[in-house]
Parts: structure tokens; sequence; C-alpha cells
């Protein structure tokens, strides 16, 4: 993943402005302890390469986190350990780590 540390927060594109987000919320997990940490359209702006790269980690993660992503269905093949797809005042549950944004939208219709 790249960031250019030179460059001034301000500076930064809309995507290394959400890698340093991304970045922050990540490191101020506590080890050891409970965490959750609340995502709201963490990928919008990020290139695949940075997506992809949290995804792995997040995927990989055992450090009694939860981690709560609020997005649109954008990412049709991001899988996922779990989710909660509400639409239409229904909540429905799914993931174990087989289930997409693909199979969630087909519940949309």
């Amino acid at each position: 993943m790249e960031l250019d540390l030179k460059k001034a927060f301000g500076k930064l594109s809309t995507g290394n402005r959400k890698k340093v987000g991304l970045l922050l919320a990540e490191f101020s997990i506590i080890p050891n302890s409970a965490n959750v940490v609340l995502f709201d359209e963490p990928f919008t702006g990020l290139d695949a390469p940075a997506r992809e790269a949290f995804q792995r980690r997040w995927h990989a993660a055992d450090d009694n986190t939860v981690r709560i992503v609020s997005c649109h269905p954008d990412f049709d093949g991001m899988k996922m350990q779990s989710a909660v797809l509400i639409t239409d005042e229904r909540i429905s549950y799914g993931g174990n780590g087989v289930r997409s944004w693909a199979d969630f939208k087909t519940q949309l219709n």
C-alpha cells in the first residue's frame, strides 16, 4: 500500500486521506482487550490494492476486535465473515466467510 509520508495531511488525495484514517483506526486497537471499531464507507476513494490489503488484514485478524463496516454494496466480490443487511424495514443476517456483496444484492430485489 502506497502512502506519501512527506505530504501534509491536507495535501493528500482523498484516497490517501482515507488510508490514513483506516490506519489510525487499526492502530487505535488496544491489544488483549475487547475492541469495537466502526467504519462508515471505509473503501470509498480507495484503490483496489489498498482495499484488498485492509480486507486481508481484517480477515486474518485475531485481535478480539469487532469491526462494524457500514457501506453500500459497491464491491461485489468482497467476502464477509458476517453481515447484516437492512433494507425495506427488514434485517437479514448472513456471511460465514463465503457470502459476498453480490449475494446480498440479490436479496434487495
